[in-house]
């Protein structure tokens, strides 16, 4: 995944630069590094003591639904980068 996004980003970076939906995927994917960092040691590292708990502790739902929330957005984000089309500003400024 890591390796497409890249080159993908590199063939067509001046159209993605413009591309809003671009940018969403961009904040989303900071903001999955960002909760990971913060339920690393909750949860994430954790998961054998939450699996014995009687009932799923409430941070863990919390990461969960936010884990979920996160890479669905991405997801309909990097689809949506495709559709969109930047307006028509005209020829270049070197061709005018």
């Amino acid at each position: 995944m890591l390796s497409a996004g890249i080159s993908l980003l590199f063939a067509n970076a001046e159209e993605y630069y413009e591309n809003p939906f671009f940018w969403i995927k961009m904040c989303l994917l900071l903001m999955i590094l960002i909760h990971y960092g913060a339920f690393r040691r909750s949860v994430y590292r954790n998961t054998k003591a939450i699996d014995r708990a009687p009932q799923i502790p409430k941070n863990a739902r919390i990461a969960a639904i936010l884990s979920l929330v996160l890479w669905t957005g991405v997801l309909l984000a990097g689809r949506a980068i495709g559709y969109y089309e930047a307006p028509n500003q005209g020829p270049p400024a070197h061709v005018r």
